[in-house]
């Protein structure tokens, strides 16, 4: 059976109990002040609940945030839910507000990749420029599912690679397994993973990719230059490649 719990340390905890043997800690959410109201599960099985920081947070099962709203006030008091799915939310200052479940795809702002990350054979530290370290291949793969999920939504994953081109033109990958966008690209483990959940709406009338970088510069300002781009559609049967010669 699964239950949840709420410890006095500013966090949701998601407790998962195996029957007759106790309890142990599943997953641990942290918010920025105490949680006082009911964990409400939604149908699309969801986790809702208010914290004294002003905000209603959602979270899937596993403790990953699919949405937080700003409400202005202390939540206390239990939420919610609607016969259509509208989760209410009840404020300390009187106000009342209604949230629709949690759908558009999420920027998960934890996820990045830094120098720390970097393959043994590169040379990148904390003070050294990446742009001017470059030129640099990035391989971005998107897969998304067919049928829904366990909270009826499509799931969509994306995996993305970066390599360091030996050569200015990239001459060294270009004509290779990696910038083949034809086939799916599995001779080594993606740099960054991330999945998000779109509801059918959305799925069925994807039609528009847009691709680029964010940059943390502080106060600078750079330009950067993206070329050769290719775009492919890999289809279920296509060839899989899991040894590259070209990178080891």
């Amino acid at each position: 059976s699964q239950s949840a719990t709420i410890d006095g340390t500013f966090s949701f905890l998601g407790i998962i109990s195996d029957e007759g043997t106790g309890a142990s800690l599943k997953w641990r959410f942290q918010t920025g002040s105490d949680v006082r109201s009911s964990p409400m599960v939604h149908d699309d099985g969801s986790i809702w609940f208010g914290s004294d920081d002003d905000y209603v947070y959602a979270v899937d099962a596993d403790g990953n945030q699919l949405a937080k709203f700003y409400v202005g006030a202390n939540v206390r008091a239990g939420l919610a839910q609607g016969p259509d799915g509208t989760v209410c939310v009840p404020a300390e200052d009187g106000d009342v507000f209604a949230f629709s479940p949690a759908c558009p795809p999420q920027n998960i702002k934890n996820s990045y990749y830094t120098y720390d990350d970097l393959p043994a054979e590169y040379t990148i530290s904390d003070t050294n420029d990446w742009l001017e370290s470059g030129p640099w291949a990035v391989r971005v793969e998107i897969s998304r599912s067919k049928t829904v999920n366990s909270r009826s939504k499509y799931e969509y994953t994306l995996k993305a690679w970066i390599r360091q081109c030996q050569e200015t033109d990239c001459s060294d990958i270009l004509g290779s397994y990696f910038e083949d966008t034809r086939i799916d690209y599995a001779a080594k483990a993606p740099h960054l993973t991330q999945t998000a959940e779109l509801c059918s709406a959305d799925h069925t009338k994807l039609d528009t990719f847009i691709f680029g970088f964010t940059q943390g510069t502080g106060s600078a300002i750079q330009t950067i230059d993206i070329t050769q781009v290719q775009l492919g559609f890999i289809r279920p049967g296509d060839f899989v490649i899991t040894d590259d010669p070209d990178w080891q």
